[in-house]
């Protein structure tokens, strides 16, 4: 079993594998068919690429350049290309910290590195298994792309497919291997994937917000999406910059020399420290750990506050700004669209006021990435209970309900935070740039993003509960909220019956900030996050907390 530490970390990861393998495959496939579906013709294609041109050019700062459009491999490009790899980097840094810090947390590293493998061996080891899944989830997503595209006559080379897929997942191999190198320097996990995703985001936003000003473009030079961003193989007669789409994979095997030197000068399960500290003699009581577990409500929240103040600081400089941005971009916008009959009016509705801008620039994407955040933290539950440290906790005089409610309820709270600070965020900077918004339908808005981001986190947390996988629930709940996403963007295209659209959760969420409040949708994600919620009690209730084989 421990003879080959590279195999068992990619048999560990297969599900992950085969999840978001073709998940990505169907986000690309899917939106290929929609676009077909909709412009069938050359003629249709042209028609809409210049429709859509004002649009592209004046949302430089949220959707990166401009690109054309007139092609399914273009609109491919425009459409999700740019925040594919946000995605993928999510699942690499909770991947490489998992199988590395977590199994430190748990105390499985302390067995391995008992057999005949040294350090440096067995910490090579994983991180190959770690890349080789990566890559397994590429070529599985290129197989489903590359299939929707031949059975839709969608006109994407497999070479052209491949080198896409390539070039998103070597950025995504980065952000896991920096997570690996940040993972020395702190003690859990949660911690290292919490930072490591925090820095993500911000990076992807500089690049975003800096590069559409003449001023601050330079600064886009410091985010890795840069390098990524200037080849897009997709795009017809584009040019393929080979120092750009290397930088990434340098970047990655530059993170893993210095988390391989910072490993081998720590201790197991500890932080790199720079200075040793001198012991102090101290009385302690036999008991000294029900400090800590008399109260695991606190405890979780202690857990989860690095990774709330990240999400909380990078959500909230992009979404300032971008409100800041809106008594500019107004004017630019509602000439784009050229009146409330035009193509691109359908497909954006309807401008009139900066409360409108907002509400499209922002609100289309925050449910996803509070979604994204849930998603963490049902990996974190899952971690827990696969490396053994549940069954510490479950020693202490804590009931079964008490353990699972408290971690639920750290996560409540740390996702008002938030939320809260984003909605706080955009008033200030909508204020600062003189946008006019509506703050009753904005913050209506930021107060629905928790029953949909609680719904996510219940779902991953009942599934946990009643596979005899726990890890299992993250790539399945993963899947589903991406095809939830994908199922209310193009379900209006495709002319799919409402009760279809009905199905996802970011159609019960709706747009509140633009439309106001929606009391319907807000009631039927509170229930449903209440029920599921109730399910992973039960079943947490009833579950055999047990350490997995290795």
């Amino acid at each position: 079993m421990l003879q080959n530490i590279l195999l068992k970390t990619i048999r560990d990861n297969w599900k992950a594998i085969m999840g978001w393998g073709v998940g990505m495959g169907l986000i690309l496939g899917l939106n290929l068919v929609a676009y077909i579906v909709q412009y069938p013709t050359v003629a249709d294609r042209l028609r809409g690429a210049q429709a859509l041109a004002p649009l592209l050019q004046s949302f430089r700062f949220l959707l990166g350049e401009p690109v054309d459009v007139s092609t399914p491999g273009g609109y491919l490009t425009w459409r999700v290309v740019g925040f594919v790899p946000v995605l993928l980097s999510i699942w690499a840094s909770l991947s490489a910290t998992g199988s590395t810090r977590g199994e430190e947390e748990s105390g499985i590293a302390d067995l391995v590195l008992t057999t005949p493998h040294s350090r440096s061996n067995v910490l090579l080891q994983k991180w190959l298994g770690y890349s080789l899944s990566l890559l397994g989830i590429l070529l599985v997503a290129w197989l489903v792309t590359y299939g929707s595209s031949l059975a839709a006559n969608g006109g994407v080379g497999p070479l052209e497919s491949l080198l896409m897929l390539l070039n998103l997942g070597l950025l995504a191999w980065f952000w896991g291997s920096l997570a690996l190198l940040i993972a020395q320097f702190v003690r859990s996990r949660g911690a290292a994937a919490g930072i490591t995703i925090g820095l993500m985001l911000l990076t992807y936003l500089l690049n975003t917000i800096a590069g559409a000003l003449d001023s601050t473009r330079w600064l886009t030079y410091l985010s890795p999406f840069r390098y990524t961003n200037l080849n897009k193989p997709l795009v017809p007669g584009s040019s393929f910059d080979l120092l750009a789409f290397s930088i990434a994979p340098l970047l990655a095997v530059a993170s893993f020399a210095l988390a391989r030197y910072f490993y081998l000068r720590r201790d197991s399960g500890a932080a790199l420290q720079w200075r040793k500290s001198q012991p102090v003699a101290r009385l302690t009581t036999v008991n000294w750990h029900e400090r800590l577990l008399n109260n695991i409500f606190v405890k979780s929240l202690r857990d989860l506050r690095l990774g709330a103040l990240w999400w909380s600081l990078a959500l909230a400089l992009y979404c300032g700004y971008v409100a800041g941005l809106g008594s500019q971009l107004l004017p630019i916008i509602k000439n784009a669209l050229g009146g409330s009959n035009s193509p691109l009016s359908r497909f954006a509705g309807q401008i009139v006021t900066g409360n409108d801008l907002v509400a499209l620039s922002l609100f289309n994407f925050l449910p996803l990435l509070l979604s994204g955040y849930a998603l963490t933290q049902v990996a974190g539950w899952a971690g827990e209970e696969e490396s053994g440290r549940l069954e510490v906790t479950l020693t202490t005089p804590q009931s079964r309900p008490q353990v699972i409610l408290s971690r639920f309820i750290a996560i409540a709270l740390t996702s008002t935070l938030i939320a809260l600070t984003t909605g706080a965020a955009i008033l200030a900077g909508a204020a600062a740039g003189g946008t006019d918004v509506d703050a009753g339908k904005m913050m209506a808005g930021i107060i629905s993003l928790l029953p949909l981001t609680l719904t996510v986190a219940a779902a991953g947390f009942a599934l946990a509960a009643w596979l005899r996988r726990p890890s299992g629930a993250v790539a399945v709940v993963g899947v589903l909220v991406i095809a939830s996403y994908f199922l209310q963007l193009l379900a209006p295209a495709l002319s799919w019956p409402t009760f279809v659209q009905g199905l996802s959760i970011f159609h019960q969420y709706g747009n509140p900030a633009r439309t106001g409040f929606d009391g319907g949708g807000f009631s039927f994600l509170t229930v449903a996050a209440a029920v599921l919620l109730a399910s992973a009690v039960i079943g947490f209730q009833r579950r055999d907390i047990t350490k997995l084989e290795a």
